[in-house]
């Protein structure tokens, strides 16, 4: 359902692996909630959004997926908010 129609040009295709990885690691911790399917659909409307202002390859240090990016950037950061 989420990978019908992607990965038909070369620039989507680099995207589709990101979001394949971003889809599993969300998909492994958003399992053990109750509001999973909450979570799902949360996570299916801000990727759509996402998907509609690509405009560029994401360079190498982006080149992760939502979880690794949030651990590495954020992350840290949220102890000291």
């Amino acid at each position: 359902m989420l990978w019908v129609g992607r990965g038909v040009d070369k620039f989507d295709k680099v995207f589709l692996e990101l979001d394949r990885k971003s889809f599993d690691h969300f998909f492994n911790i958003a399992n053990s909630f109750d509001n999973r399917t909450t979570l799902l659909e949360n996570w299916i409307c801000r990727k759509e959004e996402e998907y509609k202002r690509r405009v560029n390859l994401p360079t190498k240090a982006l080149n992760n997926s939502d979880e690794i990016l949030y651990r590495s950037f954020d992350g840290p950061r949220k102890k000291a908010r």
